[in-house]
């Protein structure tokens, strides 16, 4: 959850930008139009596309808050903040697979076991009585009893049954414990060659990126020096900024990836 509202967060921020630029578009749109350099059609499709670009950011921002009070609401803290995706960290990425959920109630399960078959075993054990005391002979002299005794216990056959039992259920938890183990590693393996794929996307567009950023600047230079139309400059600034928005959703998945590796959830 913490994740998708830092998600939010950052397409909120990304989106604004996005709504600055247009409104930079219009104007620049319309100082043209008014200096005869160009129609007012640009600068009408600046302001359809602001005005889309504002119902967009509407929609994230009612997301984001309904996510931030449902994740304050299950914590139980209400001044919760959450930051941006890209400032998301986790403080140990160490994997330890007795830590899991699972395998961690598997082994309570087989120390219970473990501990009711020692008291069976002891139980089953005949058990020496001795005991002593003092007597009198004729009055005069004391004589010293001893008694010993074998204390056999009672209904011996069910109690051997029992401790079968015990053994078993012990032994099918332990090559149930040998499973789980095997399939867990496979799923966080997994999880880390998957995650490993989308760390390189990112690196290859986060390359990309800078050679977009780049054109935008020159593609827009050109639009105000007239070299260029209006649709040419849109479109090299939807490419650049789809681009963004891929990479949030890679870095969004490689997080989510990551948060499953080390804390075991189901994603």
């Amino acid at each position: 959850l913490y994740i998708d509202v830092a998600y939010l967060n950052s397409l909120q921020e990304m989106e604004e930008e996005l709504l600055n630029t247009y409104r930079d578009f219009g104007r620049i749109a319309t100082q043209k139009a008014a200096l005869g350099e160009d129609s007012y059609i640009p600068s009408r499709q600046a302001q359809l596309e602001t005005e889309d670009i504002e119902i967009m950011l509407q929609q994230i921002s009612g997301r984001q808050r309904l996510q931030l009070d449902l994740m304050r609401s299950w914590l139980g803290d209400s001044t919760l903040s959450v930051t941006a995706l890209d400032k998301v960290t986790f403080g140990d990425e160490r994997l330890d697979l007795a830590a899991h959920p699972i395998l961690r109630n598997l082994e309570i399960q087989r120390q219970s076991l473990s501990a009711q078959l020692d008291v069976q075993q002891a139980l089953a054990k005949p058990q020496t009585l001795l005991g002593s005391r003092l007597q009198r002979v004729n009055g005069k002299f004391l004589f010293v009893g001893f008694q010993v005794g074998i204390n056999v216990p009672f209904a011996s056959s069910y109690l051997r049954q029992q401790k079968s039992a015990f053994i078993a259920e012990e032994q099918a938890l332990a090559l149930r414990q040998d499973w789980e183990r095997k399939q867990i590693a496979l799923r966080q393996r997994a999880l880390y060659e998957e995650r490993e794929l989308l760390d390189q996307r990112l690196e290859r567009i986060s390359i990309h990126l800078i050679e977009h950023e780049a054109l935008t600047k020159d593609v827009r230079k050109a639009y105000e020096l007239g070299e260029i139309d209006y649709t040419n400059m849109v479109l090299s600034y939807q490419s650049y900024y789809a681009l963004r928005k891929e990479q949030l959703e890679l870095l969004r998945q490689s997080l989510l990836k990551l948060n499953a590796f080390i804390h075991y959830v189901n994603y």
